[in-house]
C-alpha cells in the first residue's frame, strides 16, 4: 500500500467564528470545537490542530468543558501548535516562569487528548539583538531538553517547526532543525516540515526524504500562505509529490489563511484528497 494512503488530514481551527449569514461570532472554546469539527468531518478531515497558548487561556471550568466535547467530536483535536503567548521570550523570561509555563501546558494537552506538539513561537525563540548565538543556543537547548521532560511524562511527541527568516532568526531550515537536534543530543525531538517556510526559505525539497527519519509532522498551505486549492495560486504540488516519495505516512495539518472558512475548507481538503489517495 502507498504510504500516502495512511495520511490522515486536519486542520489547525480559528478560535473564533463568524456565522456564515449572520452578525453571530462564536468565541466559546467548546461552541467553536464542536463548529470547526462538524465542518471538518462534512469536508472530509480527520483531526483538529488547536492552539496552546489559547488553551493556557482557559479557565479550568472551560478546559474541562472542551476536554469532555473533544471526547465526543468525530474530528476530535489531536495535535497543537502556538505554543507560547505573544510576549514571552526565553531568553528574557525567567526559568521558573518557562518552567511552570511548560508544566501547565503539558498538563492541560494531555487532558485534552493532545499526542503532538509544535513549537515554532518565532518571538519566543527569537534571538535578542546584540545577545551571543552560542549563549542563545545553550538557552534553547535548555529549554528544548525541559520540553522533552514534561513531554516524555505526558505521552507527547514534540517537533520543533523550522520558521523562515523573517518570522525567526534561528533555525530556520530541516537542515538547521536537524543538526540542532544531533548537536545538542535531542533524542525524542523530532522536526516539523512547513511548505511555507520552506519555500520562503527556497529550502529544497528533497530535504524531506533528507531528513525523513526526523519528520514526524506536516504543516500545508499554498505559497502565498493561502488554502491549498484556490484555482489562482501557486500550489504545493512538489512539495506533496516529494513527501510522499519520501515515504511519509502520518498527519499533514492545514495552516493557511482563510477568505471563506467553510468552503476554503472544503476546498483544501478536496486538493489534498486528491494528491493523496
Amino acid at each position: 500500500m502507498n504510504s500516502a494512503s495512511n495520511i490522515r488530514i486536519g486542520f489547525c481551527t480559528p478560535q473564533k467564528f463568524m456565522l456564515p449569514g449572520t452578525d453571530r461570532i462564536l468565541t466559546d472554546a467548546c461552541e467553536t470545537a464542536t463548529y470547526a469539527a462538524r465542518l471538518a468531518a462534512r469536508a472530509g478531515f480527520d483531526y483538529m490542530e488547536y492552539n496552546v497558548a489559547y488553551l493556557m487561556s482557559l479557565r479550568p471550568d472551560a478546559l474541562d468543558a472542551l476536554c469532555r466535547i473533544n471526547r465526543t467530536l468525530d474530528t476530535p483535536i489531536e495535535t497543537a501548535n502556538g505554543y507560547f503567548p505573544v510576549g514571552l521570550s526565553l531568553y528574557r523570561n525567567s526559568w521558573t516562569e518557562i518552567e511552570d509555563y511548560v508544566a501547565e501546558s503539558l498538563r492541560r494537552m494531555a487532558l485534552l487528548g493532545v499526542d503532538t506538539v509544535v513549537f515554532g513561537s518565532g518571538n519566543a525563540r527569537n534571538i535578542p539583538d546584540g545577545m551571543d548565538t552560542e549563549q542563545a543556543s545553550v538557552i534553547l537547548t535548555r529549554f528544548l531538553h525541559l520540553l522533552l521532560h514534561y513531554c516524555r511524562n505526558h505521552g507527547v511527541t514534540p517537533v520543533i517547526e523550522p520558521l523562515n527568516h523573517h518570522d525567526c532568526n534561528c533555525l530556520c531550515t530541516l537542515a538547521d532543525g536537524a543538526d540542532f537536534i544531533l548537536r545538542n543530543d535531542l533524542s525524542d525531538l523530532f522536526l516539523m516540515a512547513d511548505s511555507f517556510h520552506m519555500h520562503i526559505e527556497n529550502e529544497s525539497t528533497d530535504h524531506l526524504t533528507r531528513y525523513a527519519s526526523l519528520i514526524r509532522h506536516i504543516h500545508i498551505c499554498d505559497n502565498d500562505r493561502h488554502f491549498c486549492g484556490r484555482t489562482d495560486r501557486e500550489h504545493p504540488d512538489a512539495f506533496l509529490h516529494a513527501l510522499i516519495s519520501s515515504g511519509y505516512c502520518s498527519r499533514i495539518s492545514l495552516e493557511c489563511i482563510y477568505d471563506s472558512f467553510p468552503a476554503d475548507l472544503s476546498a483544501a481538503a478536496s486538493y489534498l484528497q486528491k494528491h493523496l489517495h
